[in-house]
């Protein structure tokens, strides 16, 4: 009976020294593996994320003329089209002019009036001169649209490359004449009397010359833009600059002189 007990204990501490035997190789495989899978991992080598093309960035630009920062507006590469309106007011033509397209348009409050032409593959851009020099709605172009102005008068600075210097010239012409008077009279056989007798006379003429170039220009400018109410230049000799105040086309003008 005694050894009945010994053989159960003995053979229940070699099945628990089995059991633990196995616990240990288990879990060592166990640890290998994950540590296998870390290192696997940890090779693994990402790629940068690359850029989408230009086509999908287009496709992704909303077309309602606001601009998204990072992609560039060209405005003198722009479609041609068709257009024809009627006594159109100012303020809705300019505004319809951008519709459906990437650029931007900002009409000033007083911009009033009406607009009527027809015209066949213009671009914005030559839209916008044409209403310019016709109906005289000045405007300012940057790198995302155009900002439209009412016609008034404006002042603007012109520098002028020229020294304030004054020129001055002086001529001198003489002008002579000269007269040669001569005598012979005999009163005998033996005596021979004769006189002569030189005169010259001159004149002179001086001229003088006097250019300031300032003035001039001045004058020039008064021309251009008339003497109209509001309307004037003001020269600065010293430091180089012009100053015309008069309506947006005379600024032109004066600046294509």
């Amino acid at each position: 009976m005694i050894k009945q007990h010994l053989c159960v204990i003995m053979l229940t501490g070699l099945l628990g020294a089995c059991a633990s035997s196995q616990n240990r190789e288990v879990a060592q495989q166990n640890r290998q593996s994950i540590d296998d899978a870390l290192t696997e991992a940890a090779a693994v080598v990402i790629p940068d994320a690359e850029s989408p093309p230009d086509e999908i960035l287009d496709q992704l630009v909303p077309g309602s003329g606001i601009a998204v920062p990072g992609l560039e507006q060209d405005l003198e590469f722009e479609t041609a089209f068709d257009i024809s309106v009627s006594k159109a007011p100012a303020r809705l033509f300019f505004m319809s002019l951008v519709r459906e397209t990437n650029i931007n348009m900002v009409v000033h409050p007083s911009v009033v009036g009406e607009i009527s032409l027809d015209l066949k593959n213009v671009t914005v851009a030559e839209v916008m001169r044409l209403t310019r020099e016709v109906y005289g709605y000045e405007f300012k172009q940057n790198d995302t649209g155009y900002i439209v102005l009412p016609a008034r008068i404006q002042s603007k600075i012109f520098p002028v490359n020229y020294l304030n210097v004054s020129r001055a010239g002086e001529s001198l012409m003489t002008v002579s004449s000269g007269q040669i008077e001569g005598s012979n009279d005999q009163g005998s056989d033996n005596s021979n009397n004769s006189s002569s007798s030189n005169s010259l006379k001159s004149s002179s003429i001086a001229t003088t010359s006097v250019a300031d170039f300032w003035a001039e220009l001045r004058a020039t400018l008064v021309s251009i833009i008339g003497d109209g109410q509001g309307r004037s230049v003001v020269v600065d000799r010293h430091a180089g600059l012009v100053i015309v105040r008069a309506m947006p086309g005379e600024l032109r003008d004066v600046e294509n002189y």
